[in-house]
């Protein structure tokens, strides 16, 4: 489902523009990078605290603003065609491929009672009717869970890692993405089942946009200590578009968790509880 050479080729162009961690290397199926002394893993309750929020906010914007996409990667990276309807319905066609075919019998049943057809007309509804077409877009990470964030707690600097999903997309998006993420579900302490009652409260939702557009109109390096916040217009013009693309990241996990079901035998559990939350809310 992924190029890792077009990955770890990203991942380098990341480094260069001081974006990701340093870059060390590759091997046959991997890569070596750079130990990041000090830092640990943030876990979702991390993202309740205010501060912890606006610095990954800060972080997604220095990424949407600054990376420019080198020219040899701009046939994988198509700046002018956003990522996520392609791959959405990329990843629809591979599914309704598999039907009748995944491994197990009680999996084929699963996913007969999916109904795809139904998920198919959802998805283009979405892209018709819903999800704005002229929405920003940018080089975005589309994966900002809370174990792709680590923290210094000694300095408190952020550090996003762990871009295999990297790729231009809206960057709105990106944080609806990172929205869902705060329900968790993808811990062993979850099993799988993410609490939505941790999704951010509208104030929280205002507070992290005010940051983000902070950082993304800054015309230097972003400071993390000096943020500008957004008008209060162009907060709530940012969180209409980005509540649009929560529904679109529901689908975009829910149909990559279904074709994960028919590749991979040891994570099926935990990606039925993935296709059932997401393909049913």
């Amino acid at each position: 489902m992924i190029d890792r050479d077009v990955e770890t080729s990203t991942y380098a162009a990341l480094c260069d523009a001081g974006i990701a961690g340093q870059y060390l290397g590759r091997f046959s199926n991997g890569r070596i990078e750079g130990w990041l002394d000090g830092y640990k893993t943030l876990s979702k309750h991390d993202f309740a605290d205010p501060s912890i929020s606006s610095a990954v906010a800060i972080q997604m914007a220095r990424l949407h603003r600054t990376f420019v996409i080198p020219v040899h990667l701009q046939e994988y990276h198509n700046s002018e065609k956003p990522a996520m309807w392609m791959q959405l319905h990329s990843w629809m066609e591979q599914a309704k491929g598999y039907e009748g075919r995944f491994k197990t019998l009680t999996d084929n049943e699963r996913a007969a009672d999916l109904d795809l057809t139904r998920v198919a007309a959802e998805l283009d509804h979405l892209e018709r009717e819903v999800v704005p077409a002229d929405a920003r877009v940018a080089f975005c990470h589309n994966d900002l869970l809370a174990a792709n964030v680590m923290s210094c707690p000694r300095t408190g600097v952020i550090q996003l890692i762990d871009f295999e999903y990297g790729g231009v997309n809206y960057v709105s998006f990106d944080i609806a993405n990172h929205f869902n993420e705060h329900a968790g579900g993808t811990d062993e302490e979850d099993n799988g089942v993410p609490d939505y009652g941790k999704f951010p409260t509208e104030s929280r939702q205002e507070e992290f946009v005010r940051a983000y557009i902070g950082a993304a109109r800054a015309d230097r390096k972003v400071d993390e200590r000096n943020v500008v916040d957004g008008s209060e217009q162009e907060v709530q013009s940012v969180l209409r578009e980005v509540h649009a693309f929560v529904l679109a990241n529901h689908l975009y996990w829910g149909l990559w968790a279904v074709n994960q079901v028919r590749e991979s035998i040891a994570r099926r559990r935990a990606c039925w509880r993935k296709i059932l939350i997401c393909l049913d809310r």
